[in-house]
């Protein structure tokens, strides 16, 4: 895996040089002390949930797309993100942050850390000087401490002025300590702002599973239309009914099909408990505004087999939501299994037109989101598909794999 954002030591240390200013710390507490605001620019500082690499790929791309006018500037303690607002002051960021991330539908759900930083200093012995600290001991202020990477945080404090308050629940200030290679962000908020608070105590809006959050982060990008008076909807593969459970309340009408137990129930939702070849009869009179699947399969060739037949009674204008599960080997072979689906779906479904393949970040690592309009009506039969060998990447790794597969 190779991160497409990756940027030298020198160049993020160039980049958070031009942006943040160095200050003298003693001077910096004594401002904190008397209530006197730092106007200084302010870096954001974001962490992804999930396994860093790819998430922060992902988060970065998002970002860029979202909010152009932040610049990235690199990373910083392997897993920190770090953007600029345009050198705006520490009151325009906080504000740009409250509106735009705090109250985001579905962003706060997978940024797990969130720190402001506005200043550096040298080394970490200018933060371990107690005569740095000797301002803050006669005042009522006591700080939270975050550091990144966490494993510093231990011998940090313990390295701090022991008459310095510090405490896990009871403080007044956020003390963000950023270390890096030659130098040092630092930084210091009100409570009101702790953003780990608030990403433990996020909504899970009742979700039955975490699929759930998939569609709705589907949704809530317009990656397709929704109509509560008109929408009729097919879930393949529904149980045990996360998709159904975010559509439902969206939709006219909605077909859940699986042979299994749904912990979903509504009065317009018809659970029809049965196989999807088992249904065609039954939903060959309806009008479909949407298909959405989100099964579990072994290769993209069995989700095509599944969504083929449902995809024929779509509407045109209609769209399909397909999650493709492409297993957890590396980048390039999921790089040739959606290849290989763009081209299977040309040859087999003419009719449907691939609008978009997202990876979202309720995906996992390796999975895709498939976004899908159907363009004209079915004339078919069209071109069946065919057995093919689906280990087309040159990686030594799937060569082996391929081998042993073929021995099996």
């Amino acid at each position: 895996y190779v991160d497409p954002f990756a940027k030298s030591q020198e160049e993020i240390d160039a980049n958070v040089r031009a942006i943040v200013p160095k200050f003298e710390f003693s001077k910096y507490l004594q401002m904190l002390a008397s209530g006197e605001k730092v106007r200084t620019p302010t870096v954001i500082a974001l962490q992804s949930c999930g396994v860093q690499g790819r998430q922060n790929t992902r988060l970065t791309k998002y970002v860029n797309e979202q909010w152009p006018f932040l610049k990235f500037l690199g990373k910083a303690a392997e897993t920190l993100l770090l953007f600029s607002l345009d050198s705006k002051t520490r009151d325009e960021t906080i504000e740009f942050i409250q509106t735009n991330i705090f109250n985001h539908p579905f962003l706060l759900r997978h940024v797990s850390r969130l720190y402001l930083v506005d200043t550096l200093v040298d080394s970490l012995e200018v933060i371990q000087d107690k005569n740095a600290w000797k301002n803050i001991l006669d005042s009522d202020l006591s700080f939270r401490l975050h550091v990144d990477p966490v494993k510093m945080q231990e011998p940090i404090a313990k390295s701090i002025d022991e008459n310095v308050k510090l405490s896990p629940t009871e403080y007044t200030h956020l003390f963000t300590i950023i270390p890096m290679e030659n130098f040092c962000l630092i930084g210091f908020e009100e409570a009101s702002f702790d953003y780990v608070h608030m990403w433990k105590n996020q909504p899970d809006y009742g979700a039955i599973c975490k699929a759930y959050y998939k569609i709705r982060e589907c949704h809530l990008r317009n990656l397709f239309e929704l109509n509560p008076e008109t929408t009729t909807a097919v879930d393949v593969g529904a149980a045990p009914g996360g998709w159904t459970q975010y559509l439902g309340p969206y939709c006219k009408k909605l077909f859940a099909i699986d042979p299994a137990i749904m912990k979903y129930e509504a009065e317009n939702v018809v659970h029809l408990k049965m196989k999807v070849q088992d249904s065609l009869e039954i939903l060959g009179d309806q009008v479909i505004d949407l298909v959405v699947d989100d099964v579990i399969t072994s290769h993209p060739k069995d989700s095509l087999h599944i969504v083929e037949p449902i995809v024929r009674h779509l509407k045109v204008g209609g769209y399909l939501v397909l999650t493709l599960k492409l297993g957890g080997r590396n980048d390039n072979y999921v790089n040739s299994l959606l290849d290989w689906f763009r081209h299977h779906v040309n040859a087999i479904m003419p009719y449907m037109h691939i609008e978009q393949i997202v990876h979202l970040f309720a995906n996992t690592n390796f999975e895709r989101t498939v976004i899908a309009k159907k363009m004209s009506p079915y004339e078919g039969p069209y071109v069946e598909l065919e057995t093919y060998n689906w280990f087309i990447d040159n990686h030594e790794h799937n060569k082996k794999k391929e081998k042993t597969t073929e021995d099996k």
